[in-house]
């Protein structure tokens, strides 16, 4: 049985913590000796050629590392609108996968008529298409809102947003190429990293300038970026913008919770699109661009009956069975099995502890039990309130969700469907929402009330700032 010591969990938390120490701070560049220059160059001959080229020694922009698993872009270093590759900012939930892109591949499936699995080689073999736009992380601008200071940087500031031309197919074209239902108004969007994201987005945004991207100002996408492939979708949050994409599904309605940990409902959570009355929503040639804001006149597009290219192979009902294991907030997807309280107390100690804590409030990572605010959401207000599975979460099955796809932390995938449950059972005890003799299973899971549950609006904004 794997088992996670607390020693092993401090000592990557440590090296972590080490790594971002030893890097420049406040957006200065990293330190380098002064190059030998001739005091006149046009006596001595340069250098020759170089199989790639590199920047001035005297120009040493630098990303800024944050929060373990956040780098700010050096947007007071940058010129023009365009942000280089190697300087575009990064926010990952599960670190930088390793994906060897010949062994990519993308499922395509749900309320189509065509079920097919891609390539990396079948996505580049469809018409491309190139998109200037900018993508910005949800909480961009944060570092901003108190305790400002007067040598603060753009980039400290304001450094998790930056743009580049993004080259892929549009996602119109794949899902007329698998012949996609009309009555399929969202589809879920996932990820191939450890914590498997996912993310459900509405039809419309596809048929509009949805985009799957291989290349990032003209060469193949950053690892960091969601190399061999990921999701771009012009004017939307950062969060939705799915990297090292594996999985699209055709659905009727919503179909996921936002699976990582603080999550939540994503058509009961916050915008999905940014204001392009702000000025943020600029596309390509210098045009205004829609931003991805979705109407409520806008009708489903239909997808016209046209020749299939015929890229893909079809998909087996064996692949997509591995893949396909998303659990929905009304717990459609829960396997079978259970768990109770005392087997899910064992679980934790072994395999979470390390991580959170005894209890689940005092380990190095996030707390996961905690009820304050009991009443109102002064999350904003009040920085020291954390986001726990007691105040924040608004579905159980969101916890289920997650855990099974990405926990433990150092072995995620690695729980078995009742290893799940108990600790799910668990979690919810110490977080006071269950009793000492609960048992959880596919029926007793969705009928649990989270505190959360009513704390989230439907966001209702259609281009304006205005939400009740």
């Amino acid at each position: 049985m794997f088992k996670l010591s607390r020693r092993t969990a401090l000592k990557s938390a440590v090296s972590s913590a080490a790594a971002l120490l030893g890097r420049p701070m406040l957006g200065q560049g990293a330190p380098a000796e002064q190059p030998e220059i001739p005091a006149d160059p046009t006596k001595i001959q340069g250098r020759g050629w170089r199989e790639l080229g590199e920047r001035s020694p005297f120009e040493r922009p630098r990303r800024l590392p944050y929060d373990g698993d956040v780098s700010l872009a050096p947007l007071q270093d940058l010129h023009g609108i365009i942000t280089p590759a190697d300087l575009h900012f990064e926010r990952h939930h599960g670190g930088v996968p390793a994906i060897d892109p010949a062994r990519y591949r993308l499922l395509v499936h749900g309320l189509v008529k065509r079920p097919t699995v891609f390539t990396l080689a079948d996505l580049k073999r469809f018409p491309s298409r190139s998109r200037i736009c900018f993508i910005e992380c949800s909480g961009n601008g944060s570092r901003g809102y108190r305790n400002i200071a007067a040598e603060i940087t753009p980039q400290n500031l304001d450094g998790l947003t930056s743009t580049s031309e993004w080259t892929g197919v549009a996602l119109a074209t794949l899902f007329r190429e698998v012949g996609v239902e009309l009555r399929a108004t969202w589809f879920l969007a996932e990820g191939m990293d450890a914590a498997v994201m996912t993310r459900s987005i509405p039809m419309k945004k596809a048929w509009d300038d949805g985009m799957i991207a291989y290349a990032q100002n003209g060469e193949a996408l950053r690892p960091e970026q969601g190399y061999p492939a990921r999701l771009v979708l012009p004017g939307w949050e950062g969060n939705s913008q799915v990297k090292w994409r594996r999985r699209v599904a055709a659905a009727p309605s919503t179909t996921t919770t936002m699976s990582w940990p603080g999550a939540f409902d994503k058509t009961d959570a916050f915008s999905s699109v940014w204001d392009p009355l702000e000025g943020l929503a600029h596309g390509g040639a210098g045009g205004r661009s829609r931003g991805g804001v979705v109407r409520d006149d806008e009708a489903n597009e239909p997808a016209p009956t046209v020749d299939s290219f015929g890229f893909g192979l079809p998909a087996t009902e064996e692949q997509i069975r591995a893949w396909d294991t998303d659990v929905r907030p009304d717990g459609q997807g829960l396997p079978a099995g259970r768990g109770t309280v005392a087997q899910g107390a064992s679980i934790y100690t072994l395999k979470c502890a390390a991580c959170h804590g005894d209890r689940g409030r005092d380990g190095p990572f996030d707390p996961l039990v905690g009820r304050e605010p009991r009443e109102g959401f002064g999350f904003g207000r009040d920085p020291s309130l954390k986001r726990t599975i007691g105040s924040y979460w608004p579905y159980a099955t969101t916890l289920f969700d997650y855990t099974r796809r990405a926990m433990p932390w150092i072995a995620p995938g690695s729980l078995g469907d009742d290893e799940v449950y108990a600790l799910v059972a668990y979690l919810l005890f110490l977080n006071e929402i269950v009793p000492e003799d609960a048992v959880m299973d596919a029926d007793t899971l969705p009928r649990v009330v989270m505190p959360a549950r009513n704390r989230f609006v439907r966001d209702n904004r259609r281009g304006g700032s205005e939400i009740r």
